[in-house]
């Protein structure tokens, strides 16, 4: 796989922090989620990453999201 390709792909990534800030939650509450996989996530270089595209998933499912915290 390229480097650029590569980078492109992390840039699609949050870390934990940055996810539950976007998602209004809590830390601790979204990683509960991810370890109850609820949450798709991924791991690099030891450190639990989420996804855009999961954050989006999970906005967009409006008032009944898959992860009632």
């Amino acid at each position: 796989m390229p480097k650029q390709a590569a980078v492109k792909q992390l840039d699609d990534l949050l870390t934990v922090t940055k996810a539950a800030r976007e998602l209004h939650l809590s830390v601790w509450g979204l990683r509960r989620a991810i370890r109850e996989r609820r949450i798709g996530s991924y791991k690099v270089l030891g450190r639990v990453l989420v996804s855009k595209q999961e954050i989006n998933r999970i906005i967009t499912e409006g008032e009944r999201p898959r992860i009632a915290v």
